[in-house]
């Protein structure tokens, strides 16, 4: 029997056994391979291969009265050497992409064990780089695979699975949380606020992130102006964050959908539940004409009773902010004159 063996840039070849079949019963008769040989048809890597035998001779009192013939039919496998990657490789840091995919430099690795007269290279072209996993860190381990044989010879051989390795970093990505804009009426309560977020990785969404907070500078009794929301609190692993505050607008005056034109508001800096509150010109004893408006019914006393002026109001006055002119013994209130809206 022939046997397997691994590539060694040679043909020879060895066996195991042997016996002599046909001696006559009473003949003495022996089986000497001291100076016999085999060897495959080629020297390269396959399996099944071809070996020849030789040299092999009959021993004995009897050997004489015999012709032997040679082993046929012996076939063996040729298996590939194997080499080493020797030298080093470097990875570059990357961003967290949901991916373990590194980028490397394969400029200083080399091939060890190609046997002298074969023409073997390293293609590290082909090679990759991976990350052991795909989340952020530092001093991550990045392994090489994919490095290719080239040359005459390259057949012959396969790549060592303990290729070298190195390290990198994976830095955190930046979710982008961008606040909407929104708007309310003074001394009406915040709406709900939102928000988008972008610079999720392929397959990563909000799920990821918890935490997150959204809150304005304003408060219900902030004068008419444009107030910052904020964000803020967010956490997702793997992720940074940024924040693109909005704008809250506050303003003077009623809903687009108030069917009423004019309007006199109260507002109370001491959190009466007496306003704001709207009132149609048709309720007021007095027209619009002057700066004289009937307040009495309106309010509960001791709010408003009988008549008072607002102080540089008139008929064609904007939305704006107005003082009554008599002391009713609320100083602390202020009143508003609301335009159509």
């Amino acid at each position: 029997t022939a046997n397997n063996r691994v590539y060694d840039r040679t043909t020879a070849a060895t066996w195991t056994g042997g016996s002599l079949d046909g001696v006559l019963s009473g003949d003495t008769v022996t089986l000497n391979g001291v100076g016999a040989s085999a060897a495959f048809a080629d020297k390269n890597v396959g399996t099944g291969k071809t070996v020849t035998a030789s040299g092999f001779a009959l021993a004995g009192t009897d050997a004489g009265n015999y012709t032997l013939t040679q082993p046929s039919g012996l076939t063996a496998d040729i298996t590939p050497a194997t080499l080493t990657i020797t030298g080093s490789f470097t990875a570059a840091d990357k961003v967290y992409d949901r991916t373990t995919t590194a980028v490397i430099d394969t400029g200083g690795l080399s091939l060890s064990g190609v046997l002298g007269g074969d023409t073997v290279t390293l293609n590290a072209g082909g090679a990759k780089g991976a990350f052991v996993d795909r989340n952020v860190g530092t001093g991550k381990t990045v392994m090489l695979s994919g490095g290719a044989l080239v040359g005459a010879d390259a057949g012959n051989y396969v790549i060592d699975s303990g290729a070298p390795t190195t390290t990198a970093d994976i830095t955190p990505a930046t979710l982008t949380v961008t606040v909407n804009n929104a708007s309310r009426l003074q001394n009406a309560p915040d709406p709900a606020f939102s928000y988008t977020i972008a610079g999720f990785a392929p397959g990563d969404d909000e799920s990821a992130v918890s935490g997150l907070a959204v809150a304005t500078d304003a408060t219900t009794a902030s004068p008419a102006g444009a107030y910052r929301i904020f964000a803020s609190g967010g956490s997702a692993q793997n992720y940074g964050f940024a924040y693109v505050d909005g704008v809250l607008t506050v303003s003077l005056g009623f809903a687009a959908s108030d069917p009423m034109n004019d309007h006199l508001i109260r507002v109370d800096p001491t959190g009466s539940t007496d306003g704001p509150r709207p009132f149609p010109e048709a309720d007021f004893g007095a027209s619009r004409g002057g700066s004289s408006f009937g307040a009495a019914g309106i309010l509960p006393a001791p709010n408003l009773h009988g008549s008072q002026d607002m102080a540089g109001a008139s008929e064609t006055s904007a939305v704006g902010r107005f003082t009554p002119s008599v002391n009713m013994g609320d100083p602390e209130r202020i009143y508003y004159i609301g335009g159509k809206q």
